[in-house]
């Protein structure tokens, strides 16, 4: 299990240019059974799961990689941070570059000593809502 970190520092794992998420927001921990622990790391912004109806508060629980959380204000899916990741390296970090945009983009930045070139682009596809790539 691999776990990453989430938040707004460029020392995360996961990079989030969004200014409702905190410098630290959450910790994924990918099961790979299509489930991961979310716990949050006592953002100022909070963190919510839909539960079908509406946004509850997300403080640590196993849930699937297709539940709808926010992070502060940012809306999305542990499948779609996880994908960005696995696609582009273990230890990729990715921007998103417009958190109030229904597609999501997400851009690989430059990770120094990791080897990982910048450049690499993504988008979710608006019918599908699966990651591709922009190659």
């Amino acid at each position: 299990m691999k776990s990453f970190t989430v938040g707004r520092a460029r020392v995360c794992d996961i990079v989030i240019a969004d200014e409702t998420v905190s410098r630290t927001h959450a910790r994924l921990t990918d099961h790979r059974d299509g489930t991961c622990k979310f716990a949050d790391c006592n953002s100022s912004g909070g963190s919510y799961l839909f539960d079908g109806e509406r946004y509850v508060r997300l403080e640590s629980a196993v849930i699937s990689l297709d539940d709808q959380i926010c992070l502060g204000q940012f809306r999305t899916t542990p499948r779609h941070l996880l994908d960005v990741v696995a696609k582009n390296s273990p230890n990729a970090r990715v921007i998103g570059l417009d958190p109030s945009s229904a597609d999501y983009r997400l851009e690989v930045v430059e990770a120094p000593d990791r080897g990982i070139k910048k450049g690499g682009r993504v988008t979710r596809d608006p019918k599908t809502g699966r990651i591709v790539s922009d190659d």
